[in-house]
Parts: C-alpha cells; structure tokens; sequence
C-alpha cells in the first residue's frame, strides 16, 4: 500500500532478477559432482514438469556457460539438438554435464533417458566434445551415468557409430 502499479511491478521483478542470480550463485565456478550434487537437487525441487540443465566446461572443469530447458511434459524432457549444437559452437566447451529431473521419486534412468544421452553424445562427439555426465535427480535422490559405467558403455556405441 502507498505505490503505485509501476512501482509494485518494478519492485516484484528486481526480486525475481534478486532471486534468480542468487540461485545461479548457487553452483560452483569448478564443476565437481559432489560439489553439485545438492544445489541440482535444490534447484529441480518443486518441477512439476521435468526440466534439462547443460554446464558447458573448459578444460580444467572451470563452468563456462549453464544452459536451462523447460519442458512441457510431466514425464520427458525434450531436448533440442539444434540449440545444444549452438550453444557448443557459441561457449567451445571441452566437457558438457547434463542433468534433467525426474517427477518421480525413481532417479534410475529409463530407456528414453539413454537414447537421449547417446544422441546428446553423439552431437557432441561431432563438434569435438566430450560428454563428461548426464546426472538424474528424482526427489533427493541422484544418479550419475558416469560413476554406473553407463556413460562409458555409450560413449563406444556412439565411436562405432561415428566410424
């Protein structure tokens, strides 16, 4: 009470921008999956719909460029090639990490989960990068491909591919 419309709109959107680089503050400079553990778990807390995040790394795990989709869907996240194969040639990673949601409390990858990750591997194989993880969060719960082996599993299906 006692402001005006435009001032109430301008106060509630510099709290949103106040909230939204405190959030982003919230990952670290190095990547390191324990280290990100707890902050994917906090920032995909409350999705109602699976949403995919992409860290874009140099060569020393410093984090170049972060990237959020949001999804429409309930259960899948689609993820458009085109806009990673972009934001590959714009940020030249070394490494990228994937990390999406699960609306449930199962953090296991499913078989829609693995084809995304071979053809994420695949356009990043293609522009001389390398897939470093692809990291599921259901609840507190997370899982990484790259500490199952599974990543590795996909990376030499995806080289047999590419021959």
């Amino acid at each position: 009470e006692g402001v005006g419309e435009k001032t109430a709109c301008f106060l509630v959107a510099l709290g949103m921008v106040f909230n939204r680089n405190k959030e982003k503050n919230e990952f670290p400079k190095i990547f390191s999956f324990n280290d990100v553990c707890q902050p994917l778990i906090k920032a995909f807390q409350g999705f109602t719909e699976e949403a995919f995040m992409a860290f874009f790394l140099d060569k020393r795990h410093n984090v170049i460029a972060r990237k959020v989709i949001y999804s429409a869907s309930k259960y899948a996240v689609e993820i458009d090639l085109t806009d990673l194969s972009k934001q590959l040639v714009l940020t030249h990673p070394t490494f990228v990490v994937i990390a999406h949601n699960h609306t449930s409390n199962n953090c296991l990858p499913s078989a829609d989960d693995d084809n995304a990750t071979e053809k994420i591997c695949m356009v990043c194989a293609l522009t001389g990068t390398t897939l470093l993880d692809h990291i599921i969060v259901a609840g507190e719960k997370v899982y990484s491909y790259y500490y199952s082996d599974k990543l590795e599993s996909i990376r030499k299906q995806v080289e047999l591919k590419l021959k």
